[in-house]
């Protein structure tokens, strides 16, 4: 017995109707001087009699599909930032294995790894990132022919993702993997309004250029993007308010898609600023 948990096991002959093998049955228990400490009773029926004893098993952890194994898991709390938390577990896993701390050479093999489900989103944005900077030094060349105001779009592009991480750190949102969900669905928003607004910008320049009219470019650049920031900033909080129904998702789904609410809302208007 131990930790205030007992265990026993008694035997008795099945007689000949039920409630003479009910009333052995609670001879048998109440024969054991402490009964309230076992955690669980089992009732075994076979050819010699009646058998109480442990618990049936309900499952075993197989290896490789031939050997049983001992299997653990770690339980990260709310609000921890997965990345870190298994760099530590995988060093304290390290030190039992080095040092052999468990008995007979066993070692702990780790069979899953929820960092390579963060590295993997981390990937997905970042390839996101680098393909929509191609996309757009491509399309505004293309449809601009002028290589300065693609490069503008672009900086817009690299700038407004740490913009947002910098938000997300200040709210103590972690990048998990739905708010990297979120910043990645955000990622071909985060240039329509430099787009925008550069294209009004350049339209605007080259208009008094053909009529030879000597403008400041400074006044010229305000000018464009007064034109057209009002337009810019309605259908930028449009799109914002379209997540916002997320907010009010209860329990686990709220849990689930709140971060990716708040990344697609707080890259929008990052954007918006820059």
């Amino acid at each position: 017995m131990s930790a205030g948990i007992a265990t026993f096991s008694s035997t008795v002959s099945v007689p000949e109707g039920f409630a003479a093998v009910l009333r052995d049955v609670v001879v048998a228990a109440l024969a054991f001087p402490r009964l309230s400490d076992a955690t669980t009773i089992s009732v075994v029926f076979n050819s010699t009699g009646l058998q109480i004893g442990h618990e049936v098993r309900q499952g075993a952890l197989i290896k490789n599909g031939s050997t049983e194994a001992v299997g653990g898991i770690v339980m990260m709390i709310a609000g921890g930032n997965a990345k870190e938390i298994v760099g530590r577990i995988k060093e304290r896993i390290d030190t039992i294995n080095a040092q052999g701390i468990l008995p007979d050479g066993l070692k702990v093999v780790p069979f899953y790894d929820r960092s390579e489900l963060v590295d993997a989103a981390l990937w997905t944005v970042t390839k996101v990132l680098l393909e929509g900077v191609v996309l757009v030094v491509v399309v505004l060349f293309l449809f601009l022919g002028d290589v300065r105001s693609s490069l503008i779009v672009v900086a817009t592009l690299l700038l407004t993702p740490l913009l947002t991480f910098m938000a997300m750190n200040k709210l103590g949102i972690s990048a998990n993997l739905m708010s990297l969900g979120g910043l990645a669905i955000a990622i071909g928003e985060l240039v329509d309004d430099a787009v925008v607004d550069v294209e009004n910008i350049l339209r605007r320049m080259k208009e008094k250029a053909a009529r030879g009219e000597a403008c400041s470019v400074r006044q010229t650049v305000i000018a464009a993007s007064l034109e057209v920031r009002t337009a810019i900033v309605y259908a930028t909080l449009i799109i914002a308010l379209v997540f916002v129904p997320l907010f009010a998702l209860p329990g686990i789904e709220g849990r689930l898609f709140v971060p990716l609410g708040v990344a697609f809302i707080v890259s929008t208007l990052a954007s918006l600023v820059v």
